[in-house]
């Protein structure tokens, strides 16, 4: 059985130079309660969870200078991962800390600090933060078409080399399979050509954009992980990409697409 939570924020967050670890507003929960106001900035194990993916996304829009900030995940009040990015302008975060053992009462928050640049503020819709358990239902895999050019936001056509459940539609799209009600989208990425400037991914869902995520990169490497989703039987899920830059062709042997389904 798959049990977990996705939290959002009532608010937005400023990071700022001081470490805030960051609190919660609602919670859409499944197989098992993890959080509650009451601890609202905690994801807290319930009986009979023995592991779990804990995750976390963000993305803030407006950019101006760049920025040094850390990302700190704890367990039970005491570090346990820092990632620090530097040179971000566009305060883009997403990361899935792999499987961790756990124990019923443990638990998991997120903090986060700015180093250089200025304070940086995320929309309380572009942050969340989350965890997962459970076998996943199917996968479709595969990498890009052809070198495409993405001057311009462009939909990315995928060659599919794995597809459990018969999701990708031929071409950009994959179909949520009946029984799935949540999804995994990760992307990597590369350039043709040496580019130091950051590329802008969307994930859509029906056309409409749910995440965003821009990582400055001379390869143009993409963020590991969208978080997870929630998503109906019908839905299309999409990629995007764009690079303002006569340059910014992506590689179709070093850009590759999984959609894992729960």
């Amino acid at each position: 059985m798959t049990a977990g939570a996705i939290l959002t924020r009532g608010s937005d967050f400023t990071v700022t130079s001081s470490l805030q670890t960051l609190s919660w507003g609602s919670a859409s929960q499944f197989g098992g309660t993890f959080w509650s106001f009451g601890a609202a900035t905690r994801l807290t194990i319930p009986a009979g969870v023995t592991r779990v993916t804990p995750w976390f996304y963000s993305f803030a829009p407006a950019g101006s200078a760049a920025m040094d900030f850390l990302v700190r995940l704890s367990k039970n009040g005491s570090a346990l991962h820092d990632r620090i990015l530097d040179g971000i302008q566009y305060a883009s975060f997403a990361e899935a800390w792999g499987y961790l053992d756990v124990a019923e009462g443990d638990y998991f928050e997120v903090a986060m600090q700015r180093f250089t640049g200025s304070d940086k503020t995320l929309p309380t819709d572009q942050c969340f933060f989350g965890m997962m358990t459970g076998e996943r239902q199917g996968v479709a895999a595969g990498q890009l078409s052809s070198d495409t050019t993405i001057t311009s936001e462009t939909s990315l056509a995928w060659t599919v080399s794995l597809d459990t459940m018969s999701a990708h539609d031929g071409t950009t799209g994959f179909v949520v399979p009946s029984g799935v009600s949540r999804a995994v989208v990760n992307i990597t990425g590369r350039l043709t050509t040496f580019i130091d400037f950051g590329t802008l991914w969307r994930l859509k869902v029906d056309g409409t954009t749910i995440r965003t995520h821009s990582y400055s990169s001379l390869w143009a490497a993409a963020p590991p992980c969208f978080g997870v989703i929630e998503v109906t039987p019908g839905e299309v899920i999409t990629v995007t990409a764009r690079l303002n830059n006569v340059n910014a062709i992506l590689e179709s042997d070093h850009t590759r697409i999984s959609v894992e389904w729960f």
